[in-house]
């Protein structure tokens, strides 16, 4: 029963751990109110495409892409990122790393149209901001997919031996297959 019990939570554990890592904090001025919420994610891309109108709308009942002001700071893996539409009524999406000195901005013919300029520019990656970003993560985070989370490869691995075991030989060393 404690061996069912064990590899029961070895298996919940990535679930419930896992929140977290990518999570924004969006607060939208608009309609004559004010609205905060915290959004979390499991996947990166997600936390981008939480500044799409779709997303705002279903989130804030005080969204409204020609009269909101919305702004974001958000933990991509624990580097912080901060974006905004300061300005009603505006399609500019200001998209800035402090850490990083990366400020840009993006406006396009819709505010979900600028959001998409933003993800483009991620992708494309012509100037570097890509991968100082990645750069950042691997340096300062503990979030490594490596080894600094529960859903890590280290994170499954790790639990897989200690509940299964290793076969030992006489001497008392570990017999790796």
């Amino acid at each position: 029963m404690k061996k069912i019990t064990t590899s029961l939570v070895l298996v919940l554990l990535p679930f419930s751990a896992f929140s977290g890592v990518f999570d924004t904090t969006i607060t939208v001025d608009g309609k004559g109110e004010t609205q905060t919420r915290l959004l979390k994610f499991d996947a990166g891309q997600d936390l981008f495409n939480s500044f799409k109108s779709k997303v705002l709308n279903q989130n804030f009942t005080n969204y409204s892409d020609s009269q909101a002001v919305v702004s974001a700071v958000s933990n991509f893996r624990g580097v912080t990122i901060n974006s905004a539409f300061p300005v009603a009524g505006s399609t500019l999406l200001t998209f800035e790393i402090p850490s990083l000195g990366i400020r840009e901005t993006f406006e396009e013919e819709t505010r979900s149209k600028s959001g998409t300029a933003l993800e483009k520019y991620l992708r494309r990656n012509k100037d570097g901001s890509l991968t100082k970003i990645t750069k950042e993560l691997i340096a300062t985070t503990p979030t490594d997919p490596l080894a600094g989370n529960p859903t890590s490869l280290q994170g499954h691995w790790l639990p897989m031996i200690l509940t299964q075991g290793l076969p030992v030989q006489e001497s008392g060393q570990a017999l790796m297959r």
